[in-house]
């Protein structure tokens, strides 16, 4: 008789207990919730402000799953605002201005959304201390970004569009697209 003993990381002890540790580390940080928010190996760094709605799920690590979340805010004036109803998967939300994610979006493993530079392109090295050139970044409701996908500073995507995975979003979304490529371009239409 062949016996079968589950993964810790998939009962559902584990994801409860994990998700009580989170909730204790977000509240320690400084970052507000709303209601049943399940989070676990999430990284925070919050200088600024970081919100989350109701019903916010943010997972890294987990069954099989490579990528870590993590959510940064560098200066105080910077923020990150994630809508009721998300899920993030394994992305990495780096804001030194506003990132702001509409509810019911969701964001697949290895999403990264940057609203800045990183560094100033300068050959002096007191230049490259300067703080980078950047730009808000919106996604509106319901909108999906693929995995590996790349969000530049100062895009805004329209409400119901898709982001195919791979692409570079370098430029702003309409509404109720599917975009791909590098650079992301519409590709069509959603009914």
């Amino acid at each position: 008789m062949k016996v079968f003993i589950r993964p810790l990381a998939e009962t559902w002890f584990y994801r409860a207990f994990a998700c009580s540790v989170s909730q204790i580390k977000f509240r320690l940080y400084g970052v507000s919730f709303g209601k049943r928010l399940r989070a676990v190996n999430v990284d925070i760094l919050n200088i600024g402000r970081i919100v989350l709605g109701d019903n916010v799920y943010i997972n890294s690590r987990v069954l099989g799953n490579p990528y870590r979340s993590s959510l940064r805010t560098y200066y105080p004036e910077s923020k990150i605002e994630i809508g009721d109803h998300c899920i993030i998967n394994g992305a990495v939300i780096h804001s030194n201005c506003a990132v702001t994610i509409g509810a019911h979006s969701r964001l697949a493993p290895g999403v990264t959304l940057c609203d800045n530079d990183s560094h100033v392109p300068a050959r002096s090295i007191e230049s490259r201390e300067l703080r980078p050139p950047e730009a808000p970044i919106r996604l509106g409701t319901n909108v999906w970004l693929g995995m590996r996908s790349i969000i530049l500073k100062g895009v805004t995507i329209g409400d119901n569009t898709i982001v195919a995975a791979g692409s570079v979003v370098t430029r702003d979304l309409p509404a109720n697209v599917l975009a791909g490529g590098i650079p992301a371009k519409v590709i069509r239409t959603l009914d």
